[in-house]
């Protein structure tokens, strides 16, 4: 999330959540495969790649490991993606 703009003005931050998230038949070129990471604080559980096969020119995936990222049926350059 962005955060330039967030001013709390005193407040205790906000629970912020991400969670059972699917990208199921992606297909495509890309530069890199993204991040997978929030802010200090935020929770991130349940994400699901399905059907997934992508040829990019970075392999590096920084993920939060609470993500609890599970791949099936995905490919990454060709080979078979385990997170």
């Amino acid at each position: 999330p962005w955060t330039q703009f967030f001013d709390l003005q005193g407040q205790p931050p906000p629970a912020r959540a991400v969670a059972g998230v699917t990208l199921r038949r992606v297909t495509g070129r890309y530069g890199t495969l993204g991040r997978l990471q929030g802010n200090p604080g935020d929770r991130l559980e349940n994400f699901r790649m399905e059907d997934v096969t992508l040829r990019v020119a970075d392999e590096k995936f920084p993920r939060d490991p609470a993500a609890g990222l599970v791949a099936v049926r995905t490919e990454v350059n060709g080979r078979a993606f385990a997170p």
